[in-house]
């Protein structure tokens, strides 16, 4: 079985609205977490879902190791230059 990871950005707030399962009740739209709680809940511009205990999505948090290191401008533009004209970069 592959394991693969995706970066979800969570959004951490004070507590939970009210009126939770209103979306104009929330910041904005995202995925959010309760400092004073462990659940989550997924708001968009016209739904609000309960995900459930955020556990699974924190238990192994990304590092700075785990990420790409962003490429130069240059060499972007050599790539797309080399694939427009279907060479090999030098």
């Amino acid at each position: 079985m592959e394991t693969k990871k995706f970066v979800i950005e969570v959004i951490m707030i004070e507590k939970r609205p009210e009126e939770w399962t209103s979306c104009t009740a929330w910041p904005g739209v995202g995925t959010y977490k309760c400092i004073d709680g462990d659940a989550l809940y997924n708001v968009t511009k016209f739904t609000v879902d309960y995900i459930g205990t955020g556990e699974c999505f924190m238990a192994n948090p990304i590092t700075e190791d785990q990420l790409a290191s962003p490429i130069s401008e240059s060499l972007f533009l050599k790539a797309i230059a080399a694939d427009s004209r279907a060479e090999v970069l030098r």
